[in-house]
């Protein structure tokens, strides 16, 4: 078997890829499995370990036999992903281990688990000391991040908050060093959401005063300290530390040991557009849609254009879901950013969509050409030799796509809407999709997912929630939300919770009518 290289990682969803193809894990005790290995490779697990993790409360009798069979599957599906399985995922004594990174050859895969790779940056971030340099691997560490780390399994909690305990500190110097470099207008946005989200954090806090102050606002900065001290006296009861406190006295007394830059001597660097909406935490299924876009919108020496591809489908389906997943778990592929249109939205013009990509690439509103013909070609100017994705959703006809479409052979576009707009494909090449409802077990694993946890479920109470949502994602999402607030579980209680035979309920059937309206 040829060696094909194995990546794993564990800094987001559990992704598995085996050279540049994904790798499916797709029960959820493999998936368990895998993860608890791949936090510690090289390093033996035991089954009591794994049995904890697979099963957090009361395991069955025959959980050990279980794991042996999990271990199978998983050494199974990587061996049909080209991967020698059973060396990749090796007998320890009392368990199992994952092969280290540095026990490859040449006749085996060789293995990376991003957490690990993280760490590794991370050292030579710190050897590199305070220059531009350990600000690169500090960014290049933390570009493996795709998002919260292991939020499938409860046991294995506390490894994931000392994971995003490890980020946020390596973010945490990562700044530091960059006020150090005077590059606080790059950083003050980044530092403003980050301080919301960790509020009595008082490093962080102390870092955005001073990129504040450096910026020139000083009554912001002296806010921001208020701020931070309201927050700790109200919901801890403590006042802020002395560096914290010794930090306001300076700005207090306008001796900060660096000086101020003004604001009008050095210019924000524009920063590439990442404006895809929001996907839900919980995204299931859709492998085979995945796999398509992989593959249609990979780019080729011998494009003349941008990739593109049509994904087309019933409202609520899970388009514009799966488009924006897509691209946010790959923002490696785009460096020079993600675009997004709603061509849908009420009051939605090419020139409206074009004036505002372009103030995006901080073109002034001064400078903009006023035909939508002349936006068009500056647009398509912009993005000559860029590396970007757009994504224009809700196309509701040929017309409305053409203006917005880039000619860079870099660029990659998907496109979404309710009809096949057969002139698009037509005049473009782009490849069509059509965006089917999820089946059955997709939508068991979804309602596991907003449930909390894998549930029983009777096969017939499981074809009637498909059948009463029509396996669309929307719908299913807005019925399981609805009956767990009124403490449902199974997909027989979301049945009943969301048909009911109280007064002025619907019956499921009558629910899955009403929702497709």
């Amino acid at each position: 078997m040829t060696a094909v290289s194995l990546t794993i990682g564990v800094l987001g969803p559990l992704e598995v890829r085996a050279g540049d193809h994904h790798v499916i894990i797709g029960g959820a005790r493999e998936r368990a499995l895998l993860s608890t290995l791949a936090l510690a490779p090289g390093s033996g697990v035991t089954a009591e370990r794994l049995i904890d993790v697979i099963w957090p409360a009361d395991p069955p009798e025959t959980a050990r036999a279980q794991v042996s069979t999990c271990v199978s599957r998983l050494r199974r599906t990587l061996t049909d992903a080209g991967v020698d399985g059973r060396s990749v995922v090796a007998t320890s004594p009392g368990g199992y281990r994952l092969r280290g990174t540095d026990e490859g050859s040449a006749s085996r895969a060789a293995i990376r688990v991003d957490a690990e790779a993280f760490r590794e940056i991370l050292v030579c971030a710190r050897v590199a000391g305070t220059d531009a340099a350990a600000i690169e691997s500090y960014r290049e560490a933390l570009g493996l991040w795709r998002g919260e780390p292991l939020t499938e399994f409860e046991a294995l909690t506390g490894d994931a908050l000392r994971l995003c305990e490890e980020r946020l500190e390596a973010l945490q110097s990562c700044l530091d060093l960059e006020l150090r470099l005077g590059r606080h207008r790059r950083v003050v946005s980044e530092l403003q959401e980050l301080v919301s989200g960790e509020p009595t954090r008082e490093q962080l806090r102390a870092l955005l005063m001073l990129a504040l102050y450096r910026c020139g606002d000083r009554a912001a900065a002296l806010d921001a300290f208020r701020e931070g001290r309201r927050i700790l006296q109200e919901e801890i009861g403590i006042e802020p530390g002395p560096e914290i406190t010794r930090l306001h006295q300076h700005i207090l007394e306008d001796r900060v040991p660096a000086p101020r830059v003004p604001i009008r001597r050095l210019a924000p660097r524009p920063e590439p557009p990442r404006q895809l909406p929001m996907t839900p935490r919980h995204f299931v299924g859709r492998s085979d849609d995945l796999a398509f876009l992989d593959a249609e919108l990979a780019p080729r020496e011998q494009d003349r254009g941008p990739r593109g591809v049509l994904l087309t489908g019933d409202p609520g389906v899970g388009k514009t879901a799966l488009a924006a997943y897509w691209g946010s778990s790959r923002p490696h592929v785009h460096p020079d950013g993600q675009m997004y249109a709603d061509l849908g939205e009420p009051g939605s013009t090419a020139h409206g969509h074009l004036s505002r990509f372009l103030r995006d690439f901080d073109v002034p509103q001064s400078d903009l050409p006023s035909t939508v013909g002349e936006l068009a070609a500056e647009f398509r100017s912009r993005l000559a030799g860029r590396r970007l994705l757009l994504v224009l959703d809700g196309a509701p006809s040929v017309d409305a796509v053409l203006p917005l479409l880039p000619a860079a052979p870099g660029c990659q576009v998907i496109v979404t809407g309710r009809v096949p707009l057969h002139g698009l494909v037509a005049h473009t090449d782009f490849r069509r999709r059509s965006i089917e409802p999820m089946d059955e077990l997709d939508c068991l694993d979804l309602v596991n997912c907003l449930t909390g946890g894998s549930r029983a479920t009777d096969p017939a109470d499981l074809t009637a929630l498909h059948d009463a949502t029509g396996g669309c994602p929307r719908r299913l999402r807005d019925m399981v939300v609805r009956a767990v607030d009124r403490g449902a579980g199974s997909a027989a209680e979301i049945l009943t919770l969301a048909g009911g035979d109280a007064p002025g309920r619907t019956t499921a059937r009558e629910y899955a009518v009403a929702a497709s309206l």
